[in-house]
């Protein structure tokens, strides 16, 4: 058996039920003495749940056979020692009737799921004075499970609701591992598109500078033929400036006496 480097009580202590609230309920692991009890027995309001586990805590409702002598996998819900969050089971060799999912699907599915803002319902020691509590943002159970119907999330192979759970709890309720799949499968999707889109505009930018090293290229041979066109216009009226005055040169002149123009008419 490990031995722990905290004390350990040689009798629990008993609740005083006058100090302790109603309906609570703590677990003190031995890092807890008795000594000490008064002043680190944590505040307990009425209706609570408490528990102090150094070493982890492990709600196991189920189990997964393994051969070769192995201990069996735990499936259930576990808080690591020094950690605030609860892990699930997810290992390979626990799982059958492996599908893959389309990512793209089940981006296109979780696009019709809506997110809100809300409250639960329900008495003051629940949800606050009227009903109204702790702001939590997310998706209804109900839209959430009708997109993702055809995965058939938290049924049996079969289509067939869990012993003790009904269809309209099935629909009322969100699995946390299926939320963080239908998010991871999603983020997939929309991983792929940018990659695609990426790819896209990267194509699209090497045929713009492909383009403007052409214009660049059309820009110098037009500015070449405008130079040209010009010279050969500068040619062309120097040309027409001497054929008009070798025209004039070589045609002959007739002086003629107006008096004998005016006599012979």
């Amino acid at each position: 058996k490990p031995q722990s480097k905290y004390p350990s009580y040689s009798t629990p202590p008993t609740p005083d039920p006058v100090s302790e609230p109603s309906g609570s309920f703590a677990f003190l692991d031995s890092s807890h003495t008795l000594e000490a009890r008064s002043k680190e027995m944590p505040k307990l309001d009425a209706n609570s749940f408490y528990v102090r586990a150094h070493g982890g805590v492990r709600l196991v409702s189920g189990i997964v056979e393994r051969s070769g002598g192995r201990l069996p996998l735990e499936i259930g819900v576990q808080i690591p020692p020094k950690s605030s969050g609860w892990s699930v089971l997810s290992d390979i060799n626990s799982k059958t009737n492996v599908s893959i999912v389309d990512d793209e699907w089940v981006l296109a599915a979780l696009v019709k799921v809506q997110v809100s803002t809300w409250q639960y319902q329900g008495s003051a020691e629940g949800a606050g004075p009227h009903g109204k509590g702790v702001t939590h943002m997310g998706p209804m159970a109900q839209d959430f499970n009708a997109a993702l119907a055809p995965l058939n999330l938290g049924k049996t192979a079969a289509n067939e609701s869990m012993p003790g759970s009904s269809a309209e709890e099935d629909f009322s309720r969100i699995h946390t591992s299926d939320a963080d799949g239908a998010l991871l499968a999603a983020t997939r999707a929309m991983i792929s598109r940018i990659g695609t889109q990426q790819k896209t505009v990267q194509e699209l930018e090497e045929q713009v500078e492909t383009l403007m090293l052409q214009l660049q290229s059309n820009n110098v041979r037009i500015e070449r033929n405008r130079q040209s066109i010009s010279r050969h216009g500068r040619i062309i009226t120097s040309l027409q400036s001497l054929q008009k005055a070798t025209s004039v040169a070589s045609t002959p002149h007739i002086h003629v006496d107006d008096a004998r123009v005016r006599a012979w008419g």
